[in-house]
C-alpha cells in the first residue's frame, strides 16, 4: 500500500515494531490483493462506481453537470486564477484521452503500480500456495459441491501446519446465465460462506447447498497457516456456475401441505390472539423415512427441527410447526400433540404475516427445499385471510415446490372446512353450489320502494349432479361476518340456477342484510350448519363494476370470471370484447428490456381515457397513460420500463433488439412504468376509471383485462430468462387472460402480429 500502510503511525513510535501486528497486517494485505486489489476485480468495481455518476449509455449525467459548473466557470478565466494551472476546458487535462473515462483509467492505473501505490512484496516465510481441485460432478450441482486441496507445505523457517480456511464467494460474470446488468456486481472479497480456522488438516470440503443458488457464479479457495502465524496466499480459484441440485431424498419428498397464516379469532375471553393458532404442515410424500435433523425454517418463521419433538418423518406422515402449542391444542385437541415438532413463538415478530411474506424451508446440506411468497391480494384464496380457512396447495403444485410452484396464487385453494385439516390430507368435495354471476351496479327507482336506489343481485349455480337444499347457507359481503343473510331453505336442481336480489332478498328490509358497492368489494357464500362441516364455499372479490355489465363465470361454474352482458337466471353466454394484455416479456435474456403489449381485438378504435381520467396498468408495475391515447382496430401498443421519449438510445436499442420497426413515443410505445416485472409470478391488470357515486369522492377502477402469470406449472417456463415471451393465444373474450392454457412461450414480437 502507499506509504507501506503505516502513514498514521509513522510518527507515533513505529506501528510495525510489534511483530504480531506486522504479521497480521501482511496477512491481510496479501488477502486484499488476492481477492480484490487486482485488475480482474478492481477494474469492474471502478467501472461500476463511475457509472453511478456517468451514464454508460451516453445520457445526461452528473459528470456533465459538474464539468459545466466548474470547467467552464467564468472565474477560471479571470484574474483570480493562475492560467498556467487552470482554465476553460482543462478539467480532464491529466487524462491522456482528455475525458472522464480517461480519469477512470488513471484510477485503474493505481492498481498496477501507478505512482508507487502498489508496494506489495512477497513474504519469504509464508506457506506455499495450495491448489484446489473439484471432486464432485462436473455440472456443479448445489448439493454436491466437493473440493480437495493439496497438502500443506512451506519453507522450513515458517514452521509446520497450524490451521486452514476454506471460502466461497459469489462473483458477477457477464457471461454467466444469471447476469443482470441492473443488479449491483458481486465481488469476490465478499464471502458467502467460509469455515472457521480448522486446526486439524482435512484435504476435502463440502460446501453447504443452503449458501448457494443455482445459476449463480462462484469461486472456491483455500489457504493455509503455519505455526509462526503466517497465512499463505489464497489458492487460485475454482470458478463455476452452480447448477440445480441432484435429487436428494429430503428435498424431493418433504413438502409443505398446509399453511394457516391468518386464523379465525378465538371466542371472547380467550387468553390467545388469533395469530397464536397459526401452523404450517409438512408431509413426507416419499416411501422412505426422512431425517429432519438438518431441516429448518429460515424465512417467514424461524424453527429448527434439530432437537425438536419430531426429528424423523415416516413415509406418508405429517409434522406440524405451530406458533403456540397450548393455543393450538385448545382448538384442535391433544390428539395431534404427537405431530407437533415445536412452536416458533420465540418473539413477538415470529409469526406469519397476514398480508403475505416469503417462507423458506431449507436443509443445511441439500439447500432450499421450498421457498415461496404467499399473499392475500387478488387471485389468492380469500377465505384463508382471516375467515378461518388455511391455504392448501393443489395436487399439481406438490411435486414442483422446489421449483417455485407455490409462488403462483393459482396453485393454491382454501381448505375445505374452517380451521383447516392439520395432520391429515385436506378433503376435496365434489362440485356443488357456487357464485356464478354478480351484478353490483344497478340503477333502481320504484315509488313503492323509495328507500332503494339499486337492486343488485347474485346468481348461484349448482354444478353437481344432485339437487342441493340451501338450508344452512348464507350470503354476505364480509368474510368476518359470513352470516349476514340466511338463504331460504329452497332447493336448486342439478345444473340449475337461483338468483337473489337486494330489494327482495339480502337487503330486505334495508336496515338488515347487506348491499353491494359498485366501486368493488366481496361476495361470500357459506354453508354454516354449526358443526365440523362449517365452511366458506365461495368468495368473489371484485373491483369497480360498470352499469349494465355483470361479472360472471364462463362457462357456468367455470374457473374464470369475465365482464359480460347480464344474464340473470340464464346461462352465461356473452363475455364482452375489449383491449387485452397480449404479450409479456417479464425476464428478458441478456440486456434486453422488459415490456408489455396491449392489443385491441375489436372493430373500433379504443380510447384509453374517459371523462373520469386515463386508463392505467396496475399491480406488478404501475403506469398511467397520457390523455388522448387510442389503439386502432387490430392495433398494438407497447409499454416499457424506460421513458422512450427521453431515453432515445434505449428506445433505439429496443427497436433493434426486438426488430419492431419504427416505434413512436406517445403513439405506439409508452413509459416509463414504475416497478419491475417479477421473474417468478406477478399480477398485471389493465384498468379504466369510473366516477364515484358522490361528487368529490375517489374514482373506482374497472378491470379491463387481468393476468396473473408464473414461471412454473401450469405456465411455460422458457419465458423465465431463456429469451421467450409469454404470448396470448386468443383474444376472444370467452378465453380469460388468467387462464394459463391461453398462453404460450414464443419468440418476442412486440408491436407486431404474432
Amino acid at each position: 500500500m502507499f506509504g507501506n500502510g503505516e502513514d498514521p503511525f509513522k510518527n507515533e513510535g513505529g506501528f510495525f515494531n510489534n511483530p504480531q501486528l506486522y504479521i497480521e497486517y501482511r496477512n491481510r494485505l496479501r488477502e486484499f490483493h488476492d481477492l480484490l486489489y487486482n485488475t480482474e476485480q478492481m477494474y469492474p468495481l471502478l467501472d461500476e462506481l463511475a457509472a453511478m455518476i456517468d451514464d454508460p449509455l451516453g445520457g445526461p449525467s452528473i459528470v456533465d453537470a459538474d464539468r459545466a459548473m466548474w470547467d467552464y466557470n467564468p472565474i477560471l478565466v479571470s484574474g483570480y486564477v493562475n492560467s498556467s494551472k487552470a482554465g476553460h476546458g482543462r478539467f480532464y487535462q491529466q487524462a491522456a484521452t482528455k475525458d472522464f473515462p480517461g480519469m477512470v483509467q488513471i484510477m485503474k492505473d493505481y492498481v498496477t503500480g501507478y505512482r508507487a501505490f502498489n508496494t506489495y512484496s512477497a513474504d519469504s516465510q509464508i506457506p506455499y500456495t495450495p491448489t484446489v481441485t473439484p471432486t464432485g460432478p462436473s455440472s456443479y450441482p448445489v448439493n454436491a459441491l466437493t473440493f480437495r486441496t493439496t497438502p500443506f507445505s512451506g519453507p522450513g523457517s515458517g514452521g509446520g501446519f497450524a490451521a486452514m480456511k476454506w471460502r466461497i464467494a459469489e462473483i458477477t460474470d457477464p457471461e454467466g446465465p444469471s447476469y443482470d446488468p441492473s443488479e449491483p456486481r458481486k465481488f469476490e472479497i465478499e464471502t458467502v460462506w467460509e469455515t472457521p480456522e480448522m486446526t486439524a488438516f482435512n484435504d476435502s470440503i463440502t460446501i453447504p447447498a443452503s449458501v448457494v443458488k443455482s445459476g449463480r457464479t462462484y469461486r472456491v479457495r483455500v489457504r493455509m497457516k503455519n505455526t509462526t502465524g503466517w497465512w499463505s496466499h489464497w489458492s487460485a480459484p475454482v470458478q463455476f456456475v452452480a447448477s440445480k441440485p441432484l435429487s436428494a431424498h429430503v428435498t424431493e419428498n418433504l413438502r409443505i401441505t398446509e399453511v394457516m397464516y391468518n386464523p379465525a379469532r378465538p371466542p371472547a375471553g380467550s387468553p390467545w390472539g388469533n395469530d397464536d393458532f397459526e401452523f404450517i404442515e409438512l408431509k413426507n410424500i416419499g416411501d422412505e423415512a426422512i431425517d429432519l435433523t438438518y431441516v429448518s425454517f429460515v424465512g417467514g418463521i424461524t424453527f429448527d427441527f434439530n432437537g425438536s419433538s419430531v426429528t424423523r418423518l415416516e413415509p406418508g406422515a405429517f409434522v406440524l410447526v405451530v406458533r403456540d402449542t397450548a393455543a393450538f391444542m385448545s382448538r384442535y385437541g391433544s390428539g395431534l400433540s404427537g405431530l407437533i415438532a415445536g412452536q416458533y413463538k420465540d418473539n413477538s415478530a415470529s409469526n406469519l404475516s397476514n398480508s403475505g411474506e416469503t417462507v423458506e424451508l431449507a436443509d443445511y446440506w441439500d439447500g432450499t427445499i421450498v421457498k415461496f411468497e404467499y399473499g392475500d391480494g387478488r387471485g389468492w384464496p380469500q377465505a384463508a385471510d382471516g375467515a378461518g380457512h388455511s391455504l392448501v396447495p393443489l395436487d399439481r403444485a406438490i411435486a414442483g415446490q422446489r421449483d417455485g410452484s407455490l409462488n403462483y396464487s393459482g396453485n393454491w385453494r382454501h381448505s375445505t372446512y374452517i380451521s383447516g385439516s392439520p395432520g391429515m390430507d385436506d378433503p376435496v368435495l365434489p362440485d356443488g353450489i357456487l357464485i356464478n354471476e354478480v351484478m353490483a351496479h344497478t340503477d333502481y327507482s320504484d315509488p313503492r320502494r323509495p328507500e332503494y336506489d339499486s337492486n343488485d343481485w347474485v346468481e348461484l349455480f349448482n354444478g353437481s349432479a344432485n339437487s342441493v337444499n340451501l338450508a344452512g347457507w348464507f350470503l354476505s359481503d364480509d368474510m368476518g361476518n359470513p352470516r349476514k343473510w340466511a338463504i331460504p331453505a329452497v332447493s336448486v336442481p342439478a345444473g340449475g340456477r337461483i338468483v337473489f336480489d337486494e330489494v327482495n332478498d339480502f337487503h330486505n328490509p334495508i336496515t338488515e342484510g347487506f348491499g353491494l358497492d359498485k366501486a368493488g368489494e366481496v361476495v361470500v357464500l357459506s354453508y354454516l350448519p354449526g358443526n365440523t362441516q362449517d365452511r366458506i364455499v365461495d368468495v368473489v372479490r371484485f373491483k369497480g363494476q360498470e352499469n349494465f355489465v355483470s361479472l360472471g363465470r364462463y362457462p357456468d361454474g367455470g374457473a374464470f370470471w369475465h365482464a359480460m352482458a347480464p344474464s340473470r337466471g340464464a346461462a352465461n353466454a356473452n363475455p364482452i370484447a375489449d383491449v387485452v394484455i397480449d404479450e409479456i416479456m417479464y425476464h428478458p435474456a441478456g440486456t434486453n428490456e422488459e415490456y408489455l403489449e396491449l392489443y385491441n381485438p375489436t372493430a373500433q378504435a379504443v380510447v384509453l381515457s374517459n371523462s373520469d381520467g386515463t386508463w392505467r396498468i396496475d399491480s406488478g408495475v404501475n403506469y398511467s397513460f397520457p390523455p388522448g391515447v387510442s389503439i386502432p382496430p387490430g392495433g398494438r401498443i407497447v409499454v416499457v420500463g424506460f421513458d422512450p421519449q427521453v431515453e432515445m438510445l434505449r428506445r433505439l436499442l429496443f427497436v433493434s433488439q426486438y426488430e419492431t420497426g419504427v416505434l413512436t413515443p406517445g403513439v405506439d410505445i409508452f413509459g416509463p412504468w414504475s416497478g419491475n416485472l417479477s421473474n417468478s409470478s406477478e399480477r398485471l391488470a389493465l384498468e379504466r376509471p369510473q366516477a364515484p357515486d358522490n361528487p368529490g369522492g375517489g374514482v373506482s377502477w374497472v378491470i379491463v383485462d387481468e393476468v396473473t402469470y408464473a414461471d412454473t406449472v401450469p405456465w411455460p417456463s422458457s419465458p423465465d430468462g431463456a429469451g421467450h415471451a409469454l404470448q396470448r393465444i386468443s383474444a376472444d373474450p370467452r378465453y380469460s387472460g388468467n387462464d394459463p392454457a391461453n398462453w404460450r412461450a414464443a419468440e418476442p414480437q412486440p408491436a407486431r402480429n404474432p
